[in-house]
């Protein structure tokens, strides 16, 4: 995974570089991330905030609050020429904040926090930081924009500080309130590998327009989150009935990244897709999982769902042998 996420994100920094308008969608997206992930670590200050954390944690999320408006002030080109800019941008950016959301809604992140805030805190700092040291690094790297290259090297510098603050931090915690940092952070490099790779596809998708709009069923399915929700169920529901009931947990937890919500709490007769499911053959759903992966914007369920796939292609290696 080392390997694939830096080569996903030096070839993400390759494309960025060829046109400044690119380079602008880019750092605009960077910056919404911060002011998301800002919010996000203000959340969770509550009761449960040892005193003598509360400035450093206050800081941390000022920091990146500063970040987000440093970033889009770096942007080399404020108003776009041609209108698919703005809408490469507006995609970037909802494809990143889905994916800060989505890494803060995972479910080992959840256990940490139901520990304490203040341990849901120390998690997240330890891993999300990550992001920024992969992605912005290599950014940093090829950017031959002087301005750019010393206003990266100051969020980097911060983001680095961050890291240890997290490292701090969690030499406080309980042994019990102690999750696998490892864990989180594979979970976090496959996220940022699959982020890296859709701001390719949504690039490429915005310099290359296709002539016609896609209509497929995986396409209409993301058009709501509610109508997406039912399917992602009825997708778990599936697995569990073909016995694979680590691909269904996986899906079945994915829905906390669409509603805020467990399964158990969405309500939803499931029978007319589970019909439609009936007749997909297991090569036709592998096919649709990767299609429903690429085509929704919440990085969350994508990451779910490439995960269900490769446990499908596993199982069925395992039935060939």
């Amino acid at each position: 995974m080392v390997t694939s996420l830096k080569q996903t994100m030096d070839q993400l920094a390759q494309l960025v570089m060829s046109d400044p308008n690119i380079e602008s969608a880019f750092l605009a997206t960077l910056g919404n991330m911060e002011e998301v992930a800002a919010r996000e670590i203000i959340k969770t200050i509550t009761h449960e905030t040892p005193p003598e954390a509360l400035v450093e944690i206050t800081q941390h999320a000022q920091d990146e609050h500063r970040h987000a408006f440093q970033l889009r002030a770096l942007k080399p080109v404020k108003l776009y020429s041609d209108l698919k800019f703005y809408a490469m941008e507006n995609e970037l950016s909802e494809i990143g904040i889905n994916f800060v959301l989505g890494f803060f809604g995972q479910q080992l992140l959840l256990k940490a926090r139901s520990a304490s805030r203040f341990a849901g805190y120390v998690h997240g700092a330890l891993t999300i930081e990550q992001v920024p040291l992969q992605m912005y690094t290599a950014y940093y790297k090829l950017t031959k924009n002087e301005a750019i290259k010393k206003g990266l090297a100051v969020v980097l510098k911060d983001e680095a500080d961050h890291l240890a603050l997290g490292r701090k931090f969690y030499e406080t915690l309980s042994a019990e309130a102690r999750f696998d940092i490892d864990e989180i952070n594979n979970i976090e490099a496959e996220m940022c590998e699959l982020l890296g790779r859709r701001m390719i596809q949504v690039i490429e998708k915005n310099l290359n327009p296709a002539k016609t709009e896609t209509k497929s069923l995986e396409s209409s399915l993301t058009k709501s989150r509610s109508r997406l929700t039912t399917w992602i169920l009825a997708l778990a529901e599936n697995e569990n009935k073909n016995a694979r009931a680590q691909n269904a947990k996986v899906l079945e937890d994915s829905v906390l990244f669409i509603t805020g919500q467990t399964k158990e709490a969405f309500k939803v007769d499931l029978t007319p897709d589970l019909t439609a499911l009936s007749d997909f053959s297991p090569e036709r759903l592998h096919q649709h999982m990767s299609a429903l992966a690429s085509e929704t914007t919440l990085i969350g369920v994508s990451y779910a769902l490439e995960q269900a796939q490769r446990g499908l292609s596993l199982n069925q290696a395992s039935v060939s042998l």
